[in-house]
């Protein structure tokens, strides 16, 4: 599943406000400009001190065709906290490349690489191939033992 994580804070009077239960207002996909009326992908929990998680599941078929969204939360949406709507209100935007490169920079920095003939190959934390280099010295020659230039297959 790809998912991006993304933190809020919710002051008010300059003090971290707990206890909220915010609500998505606004989704909009960036590309297109129409707006996404279901808001099946979107998780929000209270981490505490303040913070909240925003969770966005790319995989959730209401964003399955969307690559960049702007979004709009209401920490106060009932208005009984009595916050200003500078202190309620959570604009940002994200988008599913985000994701998939830091999930991909992740995997790659985590997962294991081993060098076979001349070729450098990079496995996720799962064992599955992400990248395959073919490796060469410093005169263009394949080589396993002294790369100086890689070249993606």
């Amino acid at each position: 599943m790809a998912s991006s994580y993304h933190t809020l804070a919710f002051y008010q009077g300059g003090s971290p406000k707990t206890g909220l239960s915010p609500l998505m207002e606004f989704v909009f996909n960036l590309e297109t400009r129409a707006a996404i009326t279901s808001f099946a992908a979107f998780t929000i929990t209270e981490m505490g001190q303040g913070m909240y998680q925003l969770v966005i599941d790319w995989d959730n078929s209401t964003l399955s065709s969307i690559n960049r969204v702007a979004l709009r939360l209401n920490g106060d949406p009932t208005s009984a906290e009595g916050m200003t709507d500078l202190e309620k209100y959570q604009f940002f935007e994200t988008g599913r490349a985000d994701t998939v490169y830091m999930e991909d920079f992740y995997d790659a920095l985590t997962g294991d690489w081993e060098v076979i003939n001349n070729q450098l190959i990079m496995s996720d934390r799962n064992g599955a191939v992400l990248h395959t280099f073919n490796l060469f010295d410093t005169v263009g020659n394949p080589t396993s033992s002294t790369p100086a230039k890689r070249e993606r297959v």
